[in-house]
C-alpha cells in the first residue's frame, strides 16, 4: 500500500482560494515561532506527517472484532485520509463553482437572495466541508476528549480489550466519526440555519489607531481552524443562546450561517459587511487558530504580528475552545 505521508488538516483546495491561482503559494504568521513566512506552497502548510494515521495494533484488534459483523468493513492504517480524500473532490467542485460565480458578478449587491447564486448541490457540499472542517483541525482534538464516556459505552469490547490504555485522538475521532455526527451537523446546518453571502465592498482600515496597529479590517483571514463558530449569549438572559458559523470564500467574500434565534437575523440575502464585523470574523482566526494565520495583502502581516505581541496568551491563544460574544 502507497502511504501518504503529508496529510493536510486544512484541503489544499481550500487554501488556494486565498492564494496566487498560478503559484498556490500563501502567506502566513506563526503565532508559536512568532515569524512571518511567506510564498509557502500550500503542499507544505497546514499539514502533518501521518496525522490521521492508526497504529498497527488498532487496526488489528478493530479488525478482529468486528469479523462477524457483515455490515462493517475492515479499515487500514490510512483508512481516514483515504475518506478524507475521496470527500474533499466533492469539496473541491463546489468552492470552485460557486467562487467561480460569485467571481463572475459585476454587482452581487444587486443580487436579491444568496440562493440566486449556490446551488443545493453547492450547499449540501459545503454545509458538509463545514461540518467537517470544524472538527478535523488540531484545535478540535481536545475538544474531541469529551465524548470519551460515550464512546467506551459504544464500543466497550474494543475499548476493554486494552484495559488501562487510554485511545489516541486518531481511534477518538474514528469512533466519533462512527456515531453518524458528520451526517447529523450538515443536516443542521442544512435545515437549522439561514445562509448568506457576506462582501467586503469597500475595504476600511480601522478608525481608532490602536486598533488599526493590530486587527486588519480590509481583507478576511482564514487560519488553519478556518472554521467560525461563534455562540452568541444574551448578557441579562444567559439561556438566550444562538449560533452562527462563517467560512471565508476569498478575502473579499463570506458565507455566514445564523440560526433563527440570532440577534441579528438575516435572511438568505447578499449584503455588505462592515469593518467592525471584519475585524470580529478576524479576531476569530486569530485567537483559536492552532498555529498559523494567513493573509494576502502583505501590509497586514505587521498587523498580525503586533495582536501577538501586545495581547496576553490567555487573550490570543484559544485552540480547543469555543467562542462566546455576549449581547
Amino acid at each position: 500500500m502507497n502511504l501518504t505521508k503529508r496529510q493536510h488538516y486544512v484541503p489544499q483546495c481550500y487554501l488556494k482560494l486565498f492564494s496566487s491561482r498560478y503559484e498556490d503559494k500563501v502567506d502566513y504568521f506563526d503565532k508559536i515561532t512568532y515569524k512571518n513566512l511567506s510564498s509557502q506552497h500550500v503542499k507544505n502548510v497546514a499539514q502533518q506527517r501521518y496525522y490521521y494515521d492508526f497504529s498497527e495494533e488498532f487496526v488489528k484488534s478493530y479488525n478482529e472484532n468486528i469479523e462477524n459483523d457483515l455490515n462493517v468493513e475492515e479499515i487500514n492504517q490510512q483508512h481516514l485520509e483515504k475518506y478524507f480524500s475521496k470527500l474533499e473532490g466533492g469539496f473541491a467542485r463546489a468552492l470552485e463553482s460557486l467562487t467561480s460565480k460569485i467571481q463572475a458578478q459585476e454587482n452581487l449587491l444587486q443580487i436579491s437572495s444568496f440562493e440566486n447564486i449556490i446551488t443545493e448541490e453547492e450547499k449540501k457540499e459545503l454545509s458538509f466541508f463545514i461540518a467537517l472542517q470544524s472538527i478535523r483541525t488540531p484545535s478540535y482534538r481536545e475538544l474531541l476528549k469529551n465524548f470519551n464516556n460515550i464512546l467506551e459505552q459504544n464500543y466497550e469490547s474494543l475499548f476493554s480489550s486494552e484495559e488501562g490504555k487510554e485511545i489516541n485522538d486518531n481511534e477518538l475521532f474514528f469512533y466519533y466519526l462512527n456515531t453518524g455526527a458528520l451526517d447529523r451537523l450538515s443536516t443542521h446546518f442544512l435545515e437549522d440555519f439561514q445562509w448568506s453571502l457576506g462582501i467586503i465592498n469597500h475595504p476600511e482600515q480601522a478608525r481608532f489607531k490602536h486598533v488599526r496597529k493590530q486587527f486588519v479590517t480590509d481583507e478576511f483571514l482564514i487560519s488553519d481552524n478556518p472554521v467560525i463558530n461563534l455562540k452568541h449569549v444574551e448578557r441579562r438572559n444567559p439561556l438566550n443562546i444562538s449560533l452562527e458559523f462563517a467560512l471565508p470564500l476569498s478575502p473579499k467574500h463570506i458565507i455566514i450561517l445564523r440560526d433563527n434565534n440570532h440577534p441579528e437575523p438575516v435572511d438568505s440575502s447578499v449584503f455588505e459587511i462592515n469593518r467592525n464585523q471584519v475585524r470580529i470574523y478576524n479576531e476569530y482566526q486569530y485567537r483559536f487558530s492552532n498555529r498559523f494565520v494567513f493573509h494576502t495583502k502583505s501590509v497586514n502581516k505587521n498587523k498580525i504580528k503586533n495582536f501577538f505581541s501586545y495581547q496576553s496568551k490567555n487573550l490570543s491563544h484559544n485552540s480547543g475552545s469555543f467562542c462566546v460574544l455576549e449581547f
